[in-house]
């Protein structure tokens, strides 16, 4: 079905395969309908009621200790691969009948700048794996729940990495223009209250150096002037290509911040 159990030496992995891509020695696929098949595998996987999922999660951490910890003598080793095969048998299981939680909350970080949606399933179906090792039933909470939150985490992380090496490329652009057009800066639109309002709250998130340099380099200032990386660092007495770092740095803060809220109103309005 959609798990595959690898074995490395005396151990079993469980490996989720992806979404399917073909290869190029294959003819023409129709990539919309392989993707569709692959979400309906997914829908048939029978859903754990609230006592099988903890009966498992009991289940595994029992198999866990023989395997881990065999106490005396007769823990035979036919008994520890018995205990191995029975965890690997129940990790699939479980994370089988979780799989969907991965493309649907997914789907909530796709978009215009953001990781493919096939590497947000390849993250997830790890951090899914990891999630049932981790997973303690003594938490209170059910499984799905702490999965889904584990899975944001990891797509807000998946896409703050993507963010700042487009930041990079961007700056790192915007470092050429400085030196071959020698641009003086510029003016930037003017805000108005709200979006002043909101990019000040953000801001704060910064160290001071931090702010001086987004909002110098942005124009979010009286002027409404953009400075180029050269103006700023007379001003900090920093070379261009120091204030170049500190912007980078100061723009995955801001990125992660604003994922962070987002995040928190989304989580909002599903309790509601």
């Amino acid at each position: 079905m959609i798990l595959a159990t690898e074995k490395s030496g005396s151990t079993s992995h469980g490996r989720v395969h992806s979404v399917p891509v073909g290869n190029a020695d294959s003819k023409p696929v129709n990539r919309s309908a392989e993707v569709g098949a692959y979400f309906q595998d997914l829908k048939r996987s029978r859903l754990l009621s609230d006592q099988d999922e903890q009966q498992l999660f009991h289940s595994l951490a029992e198999l866990k200790q023989v395997v881990e910890h065999p106490t005396d003598s007769r823990t035979s080793a036919s008994m520890v691969r018995n205990a191995k095969n029975q965890l690997q048998a129940i990790r699939n299981q479980i994370v089988e009948a979780n799989l969907r939680l991965v493309p649907a909350v997914a789907k909530q970080y796709t978009g215009p700048g953001r990781p493919d949606f096939q590497d947000f399933v390849s993250e997830g179906n790890q951090v899914l794996i990891r999630a049932v090792e981790l997973y303690d039933v003594n938490y209170g909470t059910r499984f799905s729940t702490y999965a889904v939150t584990a899975l944001k985490r990891a797509f807000m992380a998946l896409s703050r990495k993507q963010y700042v090496h487009q930041q990079r490329f961007m700056v790192g652009h915007d470092e050429s223009l400085d030196d071959v057009e020698k641009l003086e800066g510029h003016q930037t639109p003017v805000l108005t209250a709200e979006e002043d309002r909101r990019i000040r709250e953000l801001l704060r998130v910064l160290d001071e150096r931090e702010r001086f340099v987004v909002s110098r380099r942005f124009g979010f200032t009286a002027e409404h002037r953009s400075l180029t990386y050269r103006e700023i660092g007379e001003h900090l007495h920093l070379s261009k290509e120091r204030v170049r770092q500190i912007l980078v740095r100061a723009l995955g803060r801001l990125r992660e911040e604003a994922e962070l809220r987002q995040l928190l109103v989304t989580e909002s309005d599903e309790q509601q």
